[in-house]
């Protein structure tokens, strides 16, 4: 059968499908979500892989212990967090797309940038949505968790913890707004033009490429953070 992960705003899900496209079974849970100290929302990164690991282990113990061929995993797009690159430990937490203190960075990034020519890059306007106006956020409250640190959004870490690969895909770099779209390649002079290093982003590569394996432990309710 084939595995698919998606981390939702309100929803975290998991579903088995057959080789003739046949959905066999779904599981879901609320995406945990908490309120931080000063007014802003997050999700704590190993509340959220425990959440992703109950609902992977309900669909496969009802199914009978399937043999899995695959596994494709999506998420919202704008969410994100960073991870220490060389331990794996997140070094924040994932901050939801729809947080909005990153409003007066977004207002930075107007005025350091000519909007034409990031559109033009992007294919977006500049928002408080997108993993730049975060990072600034996060450069300007919890400089730290920049250190050795590379960004993933939801779907990346989640990828991580089953594979210990990280990555992302293109439609997901794309809603950071320091991704070349035409030449599907970080803009690292934007990038280090805000003082961030050019290895702040991981690898960037096209929907649907396998990127890793994963352990058949993860289906036995066992969910070590490293792949191998």
């Amino acid at each position: 059968m084939f595995l698919g992960i998606d981390m939702g705003t309100t929803h975290c899900k998991a579903g088995l499908v057959t080789e003739d496209g046949r959905l066999a079974a779904v599981a879901s849970r609320p995406t945990p979500v908490h309120s931080t100290s000063d007014g802003g929302c997050a999700y704590d990164p190993d509340v959220l892989w425990q959440t992703i690991s109950e609902i992977v282990s309900e669909v496969y113990v009802v199914c009978g212990r399937p043999l899995i061929a695959c596994v494709g995993v999506t998420s919202m797009a704008e969410a994100g967090l960073l991870v220490d690159r060389t331990t794996g430990i997140p070094s924040s937490e994932f901050v939801p797309w729809y947080d909005t203190r990153a409003l007066s960075q977004t207002d930075k990034l107007i005025q350091e940038s000519d909007l034409q020519e990031r559109f033009a890059k992007t294919g977006l306007h500049a928002s408080f949505k997108y993993g730049l106006a975060k990072l600034l956020w996060i450069q300007d409250h919890h400089s730290d968790a920049l250190k050795d640190a590379v960004w993933l959004s939801a779907a990346d870490y989640i990828v991580y913890r089953l594979t210990g690969t990280m990555v992302t895909d293109y439609t997901l770099a794309a809603r950071t707004y320091c991704f070349d779209i035409a030449s599907r390649s970080w803009d690292h002079d934007w990038i280090r033009h805000f003082g961030f290093s050019s290895t702040l982003f991981p690898e960037a590569v096209p929907s649907g490429v396998p990127i890793g394996h994963t352990s058949g432990d993860l289906l036995d309710g066992d969910f070590p953070p490293e792949r191998r």
